[in-house]
């Protein structure tokens, strides 16, 4: 078996060239395979991470009322959280943070200039571990819990041309239909990245929340975070029961895998690797047209081979070895690239928020995404690399091994 390596190396170095352009293919194909696979790796865990800090949370409580309803945004729904709820959460394992939240709809007024937006009533400390406001503050300071203060996304304070220590207006309604306001200083400019959040979201204290749409010891929502997210489903089931004992009704309790962009995410895996698998097809077109190219331009020596005595398996073997010495270099090469590139740029980031829209994206996805290197791409990448140079070796084998030793002597 020695010498049939030995003889698949050497023909390698007769066309040098070719051979270094067929690796050259695989090296592109794996490297842009790695690193797209680490972009949108980091692009997916990020928009979870975000949809669980800013929406769902591990475990989301909430009346069902309220989540058929919850585009409206309806404050007559809120649900109990007061002091008996606090006790039950406490009780329950694994929960590493856990916060009560007021979602409403509000115009903002600041010198006639109006614009609707999102408020938020939270509990500032215990936000710190969850929504981590305080890490994305451009301007300004975080909340101090007092209750004519906010924080504001950069692009809302840009649609109203305020700033940090200016005043505003809000106007909405209370839980029972009334119309109600405040003016509000702005305390702080958030700078998350996430279009959804800078451009349409404002942050209070949930006591001025309360007491500004008559919700006391009420809330939309309580988010939990927990140490183990895999453990979500087991701590619903024990939340729901614990909930049902205390005498709380139509009260839901739901894991972030319910939202619809937990499922848009799990689809878009799919296709993403649909498009890794079609990358490697066309670079694979490469390794097909050098190998082919061996067979016909080495047709005589084949036969020759054959004629003394070199038997069809020995045959095959150094043909299917020269396309795997190529895949081989070219896998090694292609996801070291790959993963060099990614680990470049995953403590800056890709900015990619133009292309987003901005703070008019809607969606939970960061402008600024983070690669992500994995074991798994690695070595996936690696193998489908390798295994598709073996396979191409085969075929250009198989159509070696259909020559008789006369036919391959007689040909030009």
């Amino acid at each position: 078996m020695s010498y049939i390596a030995r003889m698949a190396l050497r023909n390698l170095t007769r066309n040098t060239r070719r051979s270094v352009l067929s690796a050259l293919a695989i090296v592109i194909a794996l490297a842009l395979i790695v690193f797209a696979q680490g972009f949108i790796r980091g692009m997916l865990d990020q928009t979870a991470d975000n949809t669980a800090r800013l929406k769902t949370g591990h475990l989301r409580i909430a009346d069902e009322d309220y989540l058929r309803q919850e585009r409206l945004l309806p404050l007559s729904e809120a649900i109990d959280a007061g002091p008996e709820l606090d006790s039950i959460i406490a009780g329950l394992p694994g929960v590493r943070a856990s916060s009560k939240r007021i979602r409403f709809g509000v115009l903002l007024d600041h010198d006639g200039n109006n614009v609707p937006a999102m408020g938020l009533g939270i509990e500032p400390e215990a936000e710190r571990d969850i929504l981590r406001l305080q890490e994305v503050i451009a301007e300004g300071q975080y909340l101090s819990g007092a209750g004519d203060e906010l924080l504001m996304g950069r692009g809302l304070a840009n649609k109203l041309g305020i700033g940090v220590g200016d005043t505003l207006v809000l106007i909405t309604q209370t839980a029972y239909g009334s119309p109600t306001g405040a003016n509000l200083l702005v305390r702080g400019i958030v700078e998350s990245g996430v279009g959804q959040l800078d451009g349409t979201h404002f942050f209070i204290s949930l006591t001025a929340a309360r007491r500004l749409l008559d919700l006391e010891n009420r809330a939309s929502e309580v988010i939990l975070m927990l140490d183990d997210p895999g453990r979500a489903s087991v701590l619903a089931g024990q939340l729901r029961q614990e909930l049902a004992d205390a005498g709380y009704e139509g009260v839901a309790v739901l894991g972030m895998k319910s939202d619809p962009i937990m499922a848009y995410m799990s689809m878009a895996e799919a296709i993403y690797f649909i498009i890794y698998l079609v990358i490697l097809l066309v670079a694979s077109t490469a390794i097909i047209n050098t190998m082919l190219m061996v067979v016909f331009e080495r047709t005589r020596e084949i036969g020759m081979m054959k004629a003394l005595g070199m038997s069809e398996r020995s045959v095959l073997g150094v043909l299917v070895l020269e396309s795997g010495f190529i895949g081989l270099a070219g896998s090694i090469a292609g996801v070291l690239l790959g993963s060099a590139l990614v680990l470049a740029l995953a403590p800056h980031g890709v900015d990619f928020s133009s292309a987003m829209g901005g703070d008019a994206n809607p969606t939970l996805i960061a402008g600024l995404v983070h690669p992500q290197l994995t074991a798994l791409a690695v070595v996936v990448s690696f193998l489908l690399g390798l295994v598709l140079s073996l396979a191409v070796g085969v075929m250009a084998a198989r159509q070696a091994g259909r020559l008789s030793p006369a036919e391959a002597l007689r040909t030009i």
